[in-house]
């Protein structure tokens, strides 16, 4: 070989000897591999620089040569700057995340969802739903996702097209002008609820001096949930059903079904009921054979019986004679008016029948004189 130096390049070259380890590879291809894979040598002809390890090579070659590492790619682009516009515009890689969302059409609706991203503006805001709704007019309604252009021009827009149900004001505390409701029955629910309707029904039974209730449905639930002080739930049922079944035109019952076992029979009844299941600890409801409803905790049992379940369906729709366990349901089913009953009149025969129970003894028989100077829808 002439010189030592001419062995050592002798067994570099044929037969793939590496220095470091002190061992052959085989042939010079494989000692490059071997290199890169074991001391993190970079084969780059500016470079040719061991870097010790797979890591610290890996890392030079993404900030010096632009190595994409993302699998099925590693290609290099030359520089980081290069790098990185490729991984954003190929791999969609959201650099504050250091996640990929595998595209950029991915990439862009992980901007909006996560970091707001305005795609008009061009920019990021942290309430991007009101600045599209506000700034472009966008709507966001599921047949329409489309920018109008400005808020006037989506108020208009929400008013005129078909499946648009939102509130068009006055608006105040709870009234939200951009709140959509996924049906033109929950939009009327919140239009006649307190936050639109004034408070101007007083308990006729003067449970409360400074309680109101915006509807006689509002006024109904308040005795169906035995929320009067005055009066319970049976005890308005079988006052209103007396009074109404002896009138020459009954309104709200006809006398097929009676308030049987209401009152102080049934309350003893429940209260016996209750008393038991706190014993045994079997939380079945045993008030009528039909149910056998089991509940795992004894407030549940408790809810269960003291509620309309099972009252009688004293209460009939004159128009579509559906029957009814309470009040309020009747009111509500005549606020729908889906069966074409006149909501107002039934109102008023609630209302007037609730003033005539407040003002009539418990054990009174005879006719009833209904004056109520003022009520509310």
């Amino acid at each position: 070989m002439g010189s030592f130096k001419q062995l050592d390049q002798h067994r570099v070259d044929k037969h793939g000897y590496c220095d470091f380890c002190k061992k052959y590879l085989g042939d010079r291809p494989s000692l490059r591999q071997h290199d890169v894979d074991e001391h993190g040598f970079c084969v780059f002809p500016e470079c040719r620089t061991y870097f010790g390890t797979h890591m610290k090579l890996e890392q030079h070659e993404i900030e010096v040569h632009g190595l994409c590492t993302r699998s099925q790619c590693g290609r290099y682009l030359g520089t980081f700057k290069q790098l990185k516009q490729h991984r954003v515009d190929k791999h969609g890689y959201c650099e504050t995340c250091e996640i990929y969302c595998d595209s950029h059409e991915g990439l862009q609706e992980h901007k909006i969802q996560v970091h707001g991203y305005c795609t008009v503006c061009r920019d990021f805001f942290p309430q991007l739903r009101y600045h599209r709704v506000h700034e472009h007019g966008y709507c966001s309604e599921p047949q329409c996702q489309k920018y109008l252009g400005s808020y006037e021009r989506l108020q208009q827009h929400r008013r005129d097209a078909p499946q648009h149900f939102f509130c068009t004001g006055p608006y105040g505390p709870g009234c939200d002008p951009d709140h959509s409701y996924s049906s033109e029955s929950n939009l009327r629910e919140h239009r006649n609820s307190s936050i639109h309707v004034p408070l101007s029904v007083r308990c006729p039974f003067q449970c409360s001096t400074d309680r109101k209730f915006i509807s006689v449905a509002a006024l109904a639930a308040h005795y169906d949930a035995n929320g009067c002080q005055s009066i319970t739930r049976q005890q308005l049922n079988r006052r209103i059903f007396d009074i109404d079944n002896t009138r020459d035109r009954r309104t709200v019952v006809d006398g097929a079904e009676s308030p049987v076992g209401e009152g102080l029979i049934r309350s003893s009844k429940i209260y016996q009921e209750l008393e038991t299941a706190r014993e045994s600890r079997d939380y079945t409801c045993r008030q009528k054979s039909d149910c056998g409803m089991r509940f795992n905790k004894y407030q549940q049992l408790e809810a269960h019986v003291k509620s309309p379940v099972h009252d009688p369906r004293i209460y009939r729709c004159r128009h579509c004679l559906t029957r009814f366990q309470n009040l309020s349901a009747l009111a509500q089913h005549a606020s729908n008016g889906f069966c074409g009953v006149n909501p107002l009149g039934v109102k008023k025969d609630i209302f007037v029948l609730v003033c005539a129970a407040a003002e009539r003894d418990a054990l009174t028989v005879g006719p009833v004189e209904y004056c109520v100077s003022a009520w509310v829808m």
